[in-house]
């Protein structure tokens, strides 16, 4: 049996999305839909109980780490694929995944992405749809470092030997970044298809996006200062080096104003920047246009200048704990 695992907080509009497109996939395997509500305030447990699935409640909101570990010890299949409440399959997500599990070790994972279409139109939803997209565009390797529960699967017992999601991570915040490090620590891989995509919910405000980026941002910082490594999709080292430029540009301009030195500074660390988004940029270009490109550069712009804001607060936080934790010994 394969038990597809879900974990839904407040999701009533988006939840019935999925469940209908798990619904129509065309699977010849014997499936259970295991969905954990994290005490929604809306209508989402009225709407789930109208599919066949096995839904839990959860007394509190405690968070998807949480709500995914319920639900694969609730699970009866051998088998774990994971969806995120807020992501629609396409024809043959769900088969293709499955396909892929006949290659799983009892350590690995297989991992999807999102498409580049999503669910929603409008500038938003559509180019950080784009931007997500980018990040897989260029891998080469077929093995990933990061984990992406939005669309995945994994034998149960590979889930259940690491230890499953960190419970103290709390929200929807960098549990699976953590957990897919302890994965690779234990001897496992995290295998991509690109081909295997689902189409995402993605917000309609840049407020939220910005809010996401903010925190994310800092908690993924303070792993990468415990595990000293970058990944080689999404959190780069070109990322990070785009991060730190657009930050730089950002602090030089208005110094720039009226120093000579500064004013220099400032072109170069916005030409380096250019040159490290070009390939996205490009991407967007040959999408969209030159007018949704030009808009994406600002985006794309303003989300890096956060990453920095949030990387200086993870850093301050990190060292912090790490002398109050001296303290104490």
């Amino acid at each position: 049996m394969i038990s597809i695992v879900i974990p839904v907080y407040n999701s009533e509009n988006q939840i019935t999305r999925l469940l209908d497109s798990i619904k129509q996939s065309r699977v010849e395997d014997e499936i259970e839909v295991v969905v954990v509500d994290d005490a929604s305030k809306d209508g989402t447990v009225e709407a789930i109980k109208q599919y066949p699935v096995r839904i839990y409640e959860n007394d509190t909101n405690y968070g998807s780490a949480y709500s995914r570990n319920r639900g694969v010890k609730e699970a009866c299949g051998d088998l774990i694929v994971f969806f995120d409440a807020d992501v629609v399959l396409k024809d043959n997500t769900l088969q293709s995944l499955i396909a892929r599990s006949e290659e799983l070790s009892d350590k690995d994972a297989y991992i999807g992405i999102y498409s580049k279409d999503p669910v929603e139109k409008g500038f938003v939803p559509e180019f950080k749809a784009l931007l997500d997209f980018s990040h897989w565009l260029y891998v080469q390797s077929r093995e990933v470092t990061s984990f992406e529960p939005r669309c995945a699967i994994l034998r149960k017992k590979a889930f259940l030997d690491v230890g499953g999601f960190d419970e103290k991570i709390k929200g929807a915040d960098v549990e699976d970044y953590e957990f897919g490090y302890r994965l690779l620590a234990a001897g496992g891989k995290i295998y991509l298809d690109k081909n295997i995509q689902v189409d995402h919910h993605f917000p309609l405000k840049m407020t939220t996006i910005v809010k996401n980026f903010f925190q994310r941002g800092a908690s993924w910082i303070k792993l990468f200062l415990q595990r000293k490594e970058f990944d080689n999709v999404a959190t780069t080292k070109g990322a990070g080096a785009a991060c730190i430029m657009a930050f730089v540009s950002f602090l030089l301009f208005f110094p720039g104003v009226f120093v000579k030195e500064a004013a220099f500074l400032w072109v170069s660390s916005m030409i380096i920047y250019v040159i490290l988004i070009h390939k996205f940029m490009g991407f967007v270009l040959r999408e969209k246009g030159v007018h949704f490109m030009l808009l994406s550069f600002f985006a794309q712009y303003l989300l890096n200048v956060v990453l920095g804001v949030a990387a200086v607060k993870g850093v301050a936080e990190y060292i912090l704990q790490k002398m109050v934790g001296i303290c104490k010994t």
